[in-house]
């Protein structure tokens, strides 16, 4: 169970990938349509794994830097984190924005769609491996409360929005 919390978010990291490598087959078949679906459901997913991370993780992480100077970077590497949650969450909002409105131009919005999420998974990319290599290997650490962390993330996980009720939750 110690680390349960870890496996949930290194998996849920393959999930979203699968996800966004299912846009790109989209994008390339220029399936409009199914680009924006998939675009929608990666956008709710990966909010819910961001705020999994806020409120749970980055906060029980947050304690092993006061009390052990060998943990001195995790601010600055939580800082560096929130940076990249945000970046994100407004670039896939403003890319939401655009398809929404696009009407007759949708050859046009699929290419800014597919050069903006080329540029997204390249900085995603290299956020999951800080966050799994640095961050989550931290969390081996915690004394306490562990297994109420891994239930409290995957809570987190399964709290989709209501629009995409009908996709499976993972237990």
């Amino acid at each position: 169970m110690v680390r349960d919390f870890e496996n949930t978010l290194r998996s849920d990291h393959d999930e979203l990938d699968t996800l966004l490598h299912g846009i790109f087959g989209s994008l390339n078949a220029a399936d409009f349509e199914g680009t924006f679906r998939g675009l929608d459901v990666f956008w709710a997913r990966l909010a819910v794994h961001i705020r999994a991370e806020h409120l749970h993780l980055f906060p029980a992480i947050s304690g092993l830097w006061s009390a052990d100077p060998q943990f001195a970077e995790l601010p600055v590497l939580i800082a560096r984190l929130r940076r990249d949650h945000d970046h994100f969450m407004k670039e896939l909002a403003s890319l939401v924005k655009l398809m929404r409105a696009a009407e007759s131009n949708k050859p046009h919005v699929l290419k800014e769609a597919h050069e903006t999420l080329t540029a997204l998974k390249g900085r995603l990319v290299e956020h999951n491996r800080m966050e799994e290599e640095r961050l989550y290997n931290a969390g081996r650490l915690f004394s306490g409360g562990v297994e109420n962390i891994s239930a409290s993330i995957q809570a987190e996980l399964n709290n989709l929005p209501p629009r995409l009720n009908t996709l499976p939750t993972k237990e």
